[in-house]
């Protein structure tokens, strides 16, 4: 009975491995946090990238009043090229434009599919929406 005793005390006391309990703690928070960093970098490049390409298309079109058809190639132009012309086969991260024209003005919208690497915290994919509006040329 002693010795059981004995053991239990000299369990109680001991401090090895703790640093590692410890880091596993630590070290699921910083993982976790290095990848949520990650994600919102990502997304915002891509915000960025989309919000550029739509820029550079308005002052083409406001310049050499360019068509809806080269007003979307220029801003795809960013973007890898695409097998399927049908704008619901795209893969994630490519734009969908639209192009919709009013007296005077054009409205291009375009919707970006973003798949976060951790899923856990987010859902698994949401949209990044875009929207120019700009006169049409003379």
């Amino acid at each position: 009975m002693r010795r059981i005793a004995r053991t239990f005390r000299r369990l109680g006391s001991c401090e090895k491995g703790s640093v590692a309990v410890e880091f596993a703690f630590i070290g699921l928070l910083l993982i976790a946090g290095s990848l949520i960093a990650i994600d919102f970098g990502r997304a915002f490049y891509l915000y960025n990238k989309v919000s550029n390409a739509m820029d550079r298309a308005a002052r083409k079109s406001l310049v050499f009043n360019t068509s809806n058809e080269q007003l979307v190639a220029e801003i795809m132009k960013d973007f890898p090229t695409l097998v399927t012309t049908d704008p619901s086969q795209y893969p994630d991260e490519i734009p969908k434009v639209t192009v919709t024209e009013d007296t005077g003005f054009r409205s291009v919208k375009a919707d970006v599919i973003f798949r976060p690497v951790v899923p856990a915290f987010v859902s698994d994919t949401f949209t990044m929406s875009l929207t120019r509006r700009f006169p049409k040329a003379a």
